[in-house]
């Protein structure tokens, strides 16, 4: 089975990402040496501050896999976008070209919320885009203030269609006894859809995915590191997901 990343700054000079070309190549050479066949360059969106244009982001990624494919580098970059929720979003999303699905297959959106809270218009805003065909995944919701304090609100969206992608640094992380606390109880309560590694660099915010996704198969068994896997796949393709029901979180702090 492939190993497809569907969130990572890869793309240089757009965002808090490598900042020149061969910083990007060392990336790219990085993920391909770990496993990962397939990314999807998802640069920050954030309106009215980091508002890199489509065009940019296409022409980026097909440079950069023509120069893996001469370079004989088994590595295949998707275009995308990690957006920073803002209401008008769903208006975006339909009336111009500003914001891009992963891998532009018209359907899934990988959405971040401000780090302290979950914005009031958020379920309405994601029952609208679930009405126009589009699936909300959240990006990293362990790191938000609000739901490692209230993480029955993230339950609460997951209960009506929105997933859920955690970082792989966050399970692997020793800095944070919160956030460690939070990626565990969101994956022990079913909701958890997928594992990206959020790479930025290739030192201290790597390619982690496959390293990660051994310990899951260690801690949680195969099946669970496989489910990570596959979901991440039908993403990249832009099929419909399997969603195991989330238990509620009384009954998964019992299974710590």
């Amino acid at each position: 089975m492939r190993i497809v990343d569907i969130h990572n700054h890869i793309l240089w000079d757009l965002d808090d990402g490598p900042s020149h070309y061969e910083q990007a190549l060392l990336m790219a050479n990085q993920a391909t040496t770990m496993g990962i066949s397939n990314v999807i360059a998802t640069p920050h969106f954030k309106k009215g501050l980091i508002e890199p244009s489509v065009t940019i982001i296409r022409d980026r990624v097909n440079q950069f896999n023509n120069r893996l494919e001469q370079d004989a580098v088994s590595l295949q970059l998707h275009t995308g976008m990690e957006v920073l929720l803002y209401p008008e979003l769903l208006d975006d999303l339909k009336r111009d070209e500003s914001i891009l699905t992963l891998n532009e297959t018209g359907k899934y959106v990988l959405i971040e919320l401000p780090p302290h809270l979950i914005p009031s218009y958020t379920e309405q805003l994601f029952y609208e885009m679930q009405i126009q065909g589009f699936v909300p995944i959240l990006s990293h919701p362990e790191r938000n203030k609000d739901i490692q304090r209230h993480p029955e609100k993230l339950y609460n969206l997951v209960q009506r269609g929105a997933l859920v992608q955690i970082s792989a640094s966050n399970l692997l992380t020793k800095k944070s006894l919160r956030l460690a606390k939070c990626t565990q109880l969101l994956l022990k309560s079913n909701l958890v859809h997928l594992i990206a590694s959020d790479a930025h660099n290739t030192e201290r915010r790597g390619f982690t995915l496959p390293m990660v996704y051994k310990l899951v198969e260690k801690k949680y068994g195969p099946l669970i590191a496989s489910y990570f896997k596959t979901n991440a796949e039908k993403v990249l393709l832009g099929d419909e997901i399997v969603i195991h029901q989330p238990l509620p979180l009384s009954r998964a702090l019992k299974r710590a």
